[in-house]
């Protein structure tokens, strides 16, 4: 009669046990499609190509082996729009590190505008976290979830130092971020393609870097003699990084690294060293 009952119980413990197994095949089913799904969402992609062209302190063009063109918009910053303070120096020193020169592209996005948001890799070195470390962009904290853990610390604490050593426009006490200006100036915060290309008719121009670009939105209407001398206290200073120079008056004559300075008594002089003048001075 004993035998009998467990011989009655077995096929129920049996039918538990087979539902058990299932609904743990199922979960892990679940959990490796979860899995490849966000593998197949993150996959980092690249492009490689030569610096054509700067557009602003964060959006560049390439072109690759097969001559095709991508515009780039560096991931992780935001620098300042044309006509904000700062905006030629930061485009500027963009150009002074990637402008003809082979780069990397990774990158998991490609925006409303069809620009590839990405790192920019010259030589190992990561050009979009050097705009941040020369105090010429802000980390774009929007988007910082677009970006892994460790580069959004990295990041952000790059422009820490850069606020705490007053480099770039972090000298002004108050600087308005890009996103406010887009706000106030066009009542979107989002980018637009307008206020990345450059304003030149000339299309040949846009393929120079901005220090040739004749017809720069922020272009004095008047130099000052080129022969005028300066006294000590009131010298010409150059900028060996970007081959620019400046003279009292101009905006950026004090945003210049002291490391990087090179003094002149002459704009003769200054230029037959090879340097040129910028062109948002008065």
């Amino acid at each position: 009669m004993l035998r009998a009952e467990r011989r009655s119980h077995m096929p129920a413990t049996l039918r538990k046990l087979q539902l058990l197994l299932l609904l743990a095949l199922l979960s892990l089913f679940g959990s490796c499609s979860r899995e490849t799904t966000n593998s197949v969402l993150t996959t980092t992609k690249s492009v490689s190509g030569t610096v054509v062209k700067i557009a602003d302190g964060d959006t560049i063009t390439i072109l690759d082996a097969q001559n095709v063109q991508h515009k780039i918009r560096l991931q992780g910053i935001d620098a300042p729009e044309r006509r904000q303070d700062f905006s030629d120096v930061s485009r500027e020193h963009l150009a002074s590190l990637v402008f003809g020169r082979y780069v990397r592209i990774e990158y998991e996005k490609v925006d409303r505008y069809g620009r590839l948001v990405g790192k920019v890799w010259v030589d190992g070195n990561d050009e979009c976290l050097e705009q941040l470390k020369a105090g010429l962009a802000w980390h774009y904290k929007e988007y910082e979830k677009e970006q892994p853990p460790a580069d959004r610390q990295l990041y952000a604490s790059a422009e820490q130092e850069a606020r705490v050593e007053k480099r770039g426009l972090w000298k002004d006490p108050d600087p308005t971020p890009p996103w406010d200006y887009r706000h106030h100036t066009t009542g979107s915060s989002a980018q637009t393609d307008s206020q990345d290309e450059p304003t030149s008719a000339d299309p040949n121009l846009r393929n120079r870097p901005p220090s040739l670009n004749s017809n720069s939105t922020n272009a004095p209407t008047s130099l000052a003699s080129p022969t005028t001398n300066l006294d000590a206290d009131g010298q010409i200073r150059g900028n060996k990084r970007s081959m620019i120079y400046h003279w009292p008056g101009c905006p950026n004559y004090d945003d210049i690294a002291p490391h990087n300075r090179v003094p002149f008594q002459t704009r003769d002089e200054a230029e037959n060293a090879g340097y040129r003048a910028a062109r948002n001075c008065p």
